[in-house]
């Protein structure tokens, strides 16, 4: 519903790519038919009533994660001051903590390829939370200094859930 830490970082990102893209209102997210969409992201940083039409639609965005990619920021209490609502598929928790220190353990990881430790430091709180409970078969991408994750990535039936606690946007306007 706005831009997470005032950075237009998706629709940047998207247009340099050359991807053709809708934004849609986390108010109309019920009506609204998801399947046509490749890849659906959710930015970090929103309103508590964004959060709130999330965890409204959660079945919804279970549906659509099965065999779409959903990329999902749980980055809240940022600079819109939203409390977040349980949203993510797959019975992931989401604890709110705030870290500067990450370590990238997986290499591979999306959008983590060819970046290094020193570059998800140090944004002054580069997490803001956790994931302690997580799919099985999930992967870690990120984790916290106490080990925790704050990337995962897991796979629902043919689809994809990409999902972190970090403040991805706010770093890509520094």
């Amino acid at each position: 519903d706005r831009n997470a830490w005032d950075s237009p970082a998706h629709e940047a990102i998207l247009e340099e790519m050359g991807a053709s893209y809708q934004v849609i209102n986390s108010g109309s997210l019920a009506s609204h038919d998801l399947s046509p969409y490749e890849l659906v992201i959710i930015p970090g940083d929103q309103l508590t009533e964004t959060y709130s039409n999330l965890a409204s639609n959660q079945a919804k965005l279970r549906d659509y994660a099965e065999s779409g990619t959903l990329f999902a920021s749980a980055a809240s209490s940022g600079w819109a001051g939203g409390e977040w609502s349980p949203y993510l598929p797959g019975n992931v928790e989401y604890v709110e903590e705030y870290y500067d220190d990450l370590t990238i353990v997986d290499d591979d990881a999306e959008p983590f390829v060819d970046i290094s430790d020193s570059d998800v430091d140090g944004w002054g709180s580069s997490s803001h939370g956790v994931f302690p409970v997580i799919p099985n078969d999930a992967n870690v991408g990120v984790r916290v200094a106490n080990g925790d994750p704050t990337y995962i990535s897991y796979q629902l039936a043919t689809g994809n859930v990409l999902a972190h606690t970090m403040t991805l946007e706010y770093a890509y306007g520094e």
